[in-house]
């Protein structure tokens, strides 16, 4: 890991580029999965028809929640003008994935196993289940010189990117270094999700 590390960082050295303006990560994750964790869930209005298994293909309405309260994601427009997070530039229409091909987090995924069409549940999950504990190994101190070598005058909160992919927040700036963390910004952290199956197109 350390030296992917290296890696990334010399790939933004050459191709760094900043925002000011970060805008949440989108749901799915890349890490594959093999096997569907427990979760803690509370399931209202249930329906009659065929449930959702792995393999399905699943369209969803959904609301993301932290554990203070504070909704970081939606793909309802009436709950994102409530939340004052809508955007009119964003397609507000049904999320649709293939379940257990890892193209959700793993809470995510496991949370519409057995959902019915019409269906809604609120699923809990731990970090593990979400986008993962932080880790200590992806946040790292970097020389301001290196930055500005790239182009880049750092500032809190800036976000970096590079040619990899890899994004990273930077979360402190002092005389000589800059400490940036490239963790997903809602690792460590508890989520709630209120999910609402619209359509299931079986396997």
């Amino acid at each position: 890991m350390k030296a992917y590390l290296l890696m990334v960082f010399a790939a933004f050295l050459l191709f760094g580029c900043t925002s000011n303006n970060p805008s949440p990560s989108a749901l799915p994750s890349t890490q594959l999965v093999d096997t569907l964790p427990p979760i803690s869930t509370i399931t209202t209005n249930p329906g009659d028809k065929m449930a959702v298994a792995k393999g399905d293909t699943v369209f969803v309405w959904y609301l993301g929640i932290l554990d203070d309260g504070t909704t970081f994601d939606t793909n309802i427009v009436a709950e994102a003008k409530k939340a004052g997070t809508f955007d009119a530039g964003r397609p507000y229409e049904t999320l649709d994935f293939q379940v257990g091909a890892g193209q959700m987090i793993k809470g995510f995924d496991a949370g519409v196993v057995g959902m019915k069409e019409g269906e809604t549940k609120t699923v809990k999950m731990a970090a593990k289940d979400a986008y993962g504990e932080l880790r200590a190994d992806l946040i790292q101190v970097v020389p301001l010189a290196d930055l500005k070598k790239a182009g880049i005058n750092a500032s809190e909160g800036q976000i970096i990117g590079t040619s990899t992919g890899a994004r990273g927040v930077i979360r402190k700036v002092d005389s000589q270094n800059a400490t940036i963390d490239f963790n997903h910004f809602l690792a460590g952290q508890a989520l709630t999700f209120k999910i609402t199956v619209e359509k299931i197109t079986k396997a």
